[in-house]
């Protein structure tokens, strides 16, 4: 069938074989001839082991059809007869046949064996490879999971961690490290319980424990937790345990999630329910087309209605109709426009009760856009409004008598400046101050005083009309504008004024009289605005002072040229202040018992360049009314140190220098302060100075300056009494008073010599010292007569013309090098 096959080229392979069986053949042949001659037998001698590699290499076909031609050759050529067929062939050729059929059996069944085993070898490599394959294939899909499960580990949006059951970190993922904030390695040497929050550091124990014990195979948890920087975390923590297989816990699987913004947004939200139930304003939610959704209990509160009563209903329920139409369209159009509308609406209550709210209504939208609902806070200001009232009213009412006060005065005079030069007519303006109210305050109480301060405004409200104005400036000072009024309406009502005001006022059993002193103004006669109109009737009060009180004064051209020589005054004191125009002149005082000289008085003097020497008695007025005392009381101070440290640098000794201060310093709680500063700076001690002040500063002031005198005179600084018995003294004052001296007014001193009364008067004030233990300084002296008359009364010291006239610093700087040279030591003593 092969070699059929081979013929017909129908199968290449076996043509290949049956052409290798055939080349076998013509080897063996070959081979026979080479080895053995043909006639040396052994026909078939070289056609085995041919046999052999035909089976071997060319299968059964291919080997039978070598075996023919083996066969064939073999009896033909080599077997005899040689070259012929023969009877004697047949045996040999039978022999070889079966031999090489054996061979071939046996041949073929080895290979067959081996290639049974080749194949199975075969199959156990191909199984092998199949395993192999499958196994890398299971290698790569682990690989694969493994990357995935790193990216999911490690790309996760919670934190992941392992850990161990004694809380070690095992492994951790970059989210939980930023979570917590520690780094990895950072992470991997701490525990659980490192980062706990104080608060949960049993309650983290008690899951670990619970796990492990088989309690819980899942446990989930918000717990708080500490960041690297102290900051605390929220976190949502999933646990569950890995077990081995004999169902130990190896480690956990924790999940921690970040929940800190969603705790805060509860926290809000309770917070925001909170603030919605227990805030002090109503809120109201409605839908767009106005229906309540809800309101809480401040609505209530203030509204009346409960949430039942209000829900489903509109806010038209607490419309109160007070509040017109316009007002609605402003409030829906802005509403409508920019989202919101604030203002004060008056509501109605569920009772009737009619009340002002400040309501603020918010439109809320969606995330698109889209109107969602309104939501309108209200608060009752009935309270506020009444609060608001009775500020108004203070703030435009005097708080003791009730009348106007100065702020509202001004304004209705200059509304009724503008009416009457509209209307052409005359008003006036009247500035009233009580003569010896001070007197009265002092000597029976500030509440003696007030309640006869409510009286004088009762009076004067009946004193003019009802159209008219009253006002209390402040103290004891009243103002009256009298609108559309002539000339002898205005007198007419000054007159009743000091008519009503003279009459007995009954104040806590007292029995007290008092007098006016009234100034007028007139518009347009005598000023064009409020603050000069107000200005002039004040100068016109104080010409009506000095004249003899207790009535009332016109405004004249002679009082306006004293207040243009005022303001020109004020001008140059504050010119003289800038460019230090004003000297010290110094006044010695002498001891009378030897005529040393043991103090002096600053004196201040002012030249100007262009109004010329001014007295002080002109300047000092002014500056107190004007305010610059404080100015020129600092630089007296300042220049008499700056004196008395150029003496003492030459080597001088000076005596105590006498410095007057004023009201103003008095009333300045900082004063004694800088006052010792100066002379601590300076190097000087205290009793370089001696502070005077006169009778009436001293009794304006009372305790305030009670408390700066003692203060002064605790550190060493004398107090001398200037004027003393010009004034309104009040021997219980002087007692308390810190008092070293008191000074004779020269008043006294002019006519002690010839006048009894003067005398006594000078003897009297001589005893009242000595008795109390003080030293006493005669002012004025110019005259033998009144040296003798006050040595013969006891008098301590003395100054005035008869020893010295005041001197400037150079002057008063020879007089001290001349006592010097006469061995007179500052005090008097001998040197």
């Amino acid at each position: 069938m092969d070699f059929f096959r081979i013929t017909a080229g129908r199968d290449i392979t076996a043509r290949i074989k049956y052409l290798i069986a055939a080349g076998i053949f013509c080897a063996a042949l070959g081979l026979r001839f080479l080895v053995l001659p043909v006639e040396a037998g052994l026909a078939f001698l070289t056609f085995y082991p041919g046999t052999a590699i035909a089976a071997l290499l060319c299968g059964v076909g291919p080997s039978l059809f070598y075996m023919i031609l083996a066969a064939v050759a073999g009896a033909y050529i080599f077997n005899p007869p040689h070259w012929a067929f023969g009877q004697s062939d047949i045996i040999p050729t039978c022999a070889f046949i079966v031999s090489a059929t054996t061979i071939l059996f046996v041949v073929h069944s080895y290979q067959r064996v081996v290639v049974r085993q080749t194949q199975n070898l075969t199959d156990e490599i191909d199984a092998r490879q199949r395993l192999a394959s499958e196994l890398q294939n299971s290698l790569n899909q682990l690989r694969e999971l493994e990357s995935e499960f790193r990216q999911t580990f490690e790309q996760a949006a919670v934190g992941i961690a392992h850990l161990a059951p004694d809380g070690r970190w095992l492994r951790v993922n970059e989210c939980l490290c930023n979570i917590i904030g520690y780094s990895r390695d950072e992470l991997l040497s701490k525990t659980l319980q490192d980062i706990a929050h104080p608060d949960d550091v049993e309650a983290n124990f008690v899951l670990l424990r619970r796990i492990l014990a088989g309690d819980l195979d899942l446990g989930s948890f918000e717990k708080q937790y500490l960041r690297k920087d102290g900051g605390t975390v929220w976190i949502n923590l999933a646990m569950s345990p890995a077990r081995t297989t004999n169902g130990h816990p190896s480690y956990f699987i924790a999940v921690l999630e970040d929940i800190t913004n969603r705790k805060h947004a509860e926290m809000q939200l309770r917070l925001a329910a909170k603030v919605f139930d227990r805030a002090g304003e109503a809120i109201i939610v409605t839908e767009v087309d106005g229906r309540i959704i809800t309101v809480n209990e401040a609505f209530t509160g203030i509204t009346g209605y409960t949430v039942t009563e209000a829900v489903g209903k509109t806010p038209s329920l607490l419309k109160s109709g007070l509040n017109s139409p316009e007002f609605y369209r402003s409030l829906w159009g802005q509403l409508e426009t920019e989202g919101w509308w604030q203002g004060e609406i008056w509501n109605k209550r569920k009772n009737g009760e009619i009340y002002p709210e400040w309501l603020t209504i918010s439109s809320v939208r969606e995330a698109d856009g889209r109107l969602s609902k309104y939501v309108a806070m209200f608060s009752d200001i009935s309270a506020m409004k009444e609060s608001q009232r009775k500020l108004e009213y203070i703030a435009s009412h005097d708080d003791l008598t009730a009348l106007s006060n100065r702020t509202v005065f001004q304004n209705r005079l200059r509304q009724a400046i503008a009416q009457a030069r509209r209307e052409s007519h005359l008003l006036a303006v009247l500035f009233i101050d009580l003569d010896n109210f001070k007197t009265i305050n002092d000597t029976l109480g500030h509440d003696v005083g007030d309640l006869l301060l409510k009286g004088v405004a009762q009076r004067l409200l009946t004193c003019i009309r009802d159209a008219d104005t009253v006002a209390r400036l402040g103290g004891d000072e009243f103002a009256a504008l009298l609108c559309n009024i002539d000339f002898l309406e205005v007198s007419a009502v000054c007159q009743r004024i000091v008519d009503a005001l003279s009459k007995v006022f009954q104040v806590m059993e007292h029995d007290l009289f008092i007098t006016s002193s009234i100034g007028i103004s007139l518009f347009p006669n005598d000023g064009n605005d409020e603050g000069t109109l107000l200005k002039n009737a004040d100068s016109a009060m104080y010409r009506a002072k000095e004249q003899g009180k207790n009535h009332f004064q016109y405004f004249a051209a002679d009082i306006r040229l004293e207040i243009q020589q005022r303001l020109a005054l004020e001008t140059g004191l504050r010119r003289a202040l800038q460019q230090s125009l004003f000297v010290l002149h110094y006044q010695p005082q002498v001891r009378l018992a030897d005529s040393n000289l043991v103090g002096a008085e600053a004196l201040i003097r002012w030249t100007d360049p262009e109004l010329g020497f001014i007295s002080p008695a002109e300047f000092i007025p002014v500056a107190e009314k004007s305010g610059l005392i404080g100015g020129i009381g600092l630089f007296v101070v300042n220049r008499a140190i700056e004196d008395i440290l150029a003496w003492r640098s030459v080597g001088l000794t000076p005596p105590p220098v006498a410095l007057n201060i004023s009201p103003s310093q008095l009333r300045d709680d900082r004063f004694a302060a800088w006052l010792f500063d100066r002379l601590a700076t300076a190097g000087l001690p205290t009793s370089s100075i001696v502070i005077e002040l006169t009778e009436g500063a001293l009794m304006e002031h009372g305790e305030e300056g009670l408390k700066m005198l003692n203060d002064l005179a605790s550190r060493g600084i004398k107090i001398s009494i200037d004027d003393f018995g010009t004034g309104y003294s009040s021997l219980s004052y002087l007692k308390r008073m810190p008092v070293a001296e008191l000074k004779i007014d020269r008043s006294f001193v002019d006519g002690i010599a010839n006048e009894p009364d003067a005398r006594a008067i000078a003897h009297a004030i001589l005893s009242l010292a000595h008795t109390l233990g003080l030293s006493a300084v005669a002012e004025g002296v110019e005259t033998e007569q009144q040296l003798t008359v006050l040595q013969m009364l006891g008098c301590d010291t003395a100054q005035g013309f008869f020893f010295h006239r005041p001197m400037d610093e150079a002057h008063f700087r020879l007089l001290l090098q001349s006592d010097a040279s006469a061995g007179v030591s500052a005090n008097g003593a001998p040197t």
